[in-house]
């Protein structure tokens, strides 16, 4: 009917104007906020480890993206394996290699002892703040991790 025509009609100018807008939108972002995991990619980065620790699974997979070449692997590499890393994780591969692990906050410090028995030397955290989208601010903790033996 006439309303249905309308309706779609309607449907279909709002979803073009939102396409028109979006880019819009998007440069109005600041772009620290757009590239949160680029940011902290490279403050790990800076560390020049030989591979990266992430606390959980999708911290781990973000800096396994934004960290390429480079080895990322959640905690399967201190004893406490999650999701698929398992089958991607071989500890020979690393042995006696220094890594960043790198913690969010809501997660410091569980299983920071399975950290301490996987190297031989873990440096003290040093924090870092990650601006994310609506002005919000993510801390991490970064430790420099010495010496890899395995869990």
């Amino acid at each position: 009917g006439a309303w249905g025509r309308r309706l779609h009609a309607l449907s279909l100018g709002l979803l073009g104007l939102g396409y028109l807008a979006a880019p819009a939108a998007v440069s109005w972002i600041p772009r620290a906020e757009r590239s949160g995991w680029a940011l902290l990619a490279n403050e790990v980065a800076k560390q020049r480890p030989d591979f990266v620790v992430g606390r959980e699974y999708h911290l781990a997979s973000q800096l396994a993206y934004w960290l390429h070449p480079l080895p990322a692997v959640e905690f399967t590499a201190v004893g406490h394996p999650s999701k698929s890393f398992p089958h991607w994780w071989r500890k020979e591969d690393h042995l006696g290699k220094n890594a960043v692990v790198v913690y969010d906050v809501k997660h410091w410090p569980l299983y920071k002892d399975r950290v301490d028995r996987a190297f031989e030397r873990v440096d003290p955290p040093v924090e870092v703040a990650v601006p994310r989208f609506g002005g919000k601010t993510e801390h991490y903790y970064l430790l420099r991790a010495w010496g890899y033996k395995g869990p």
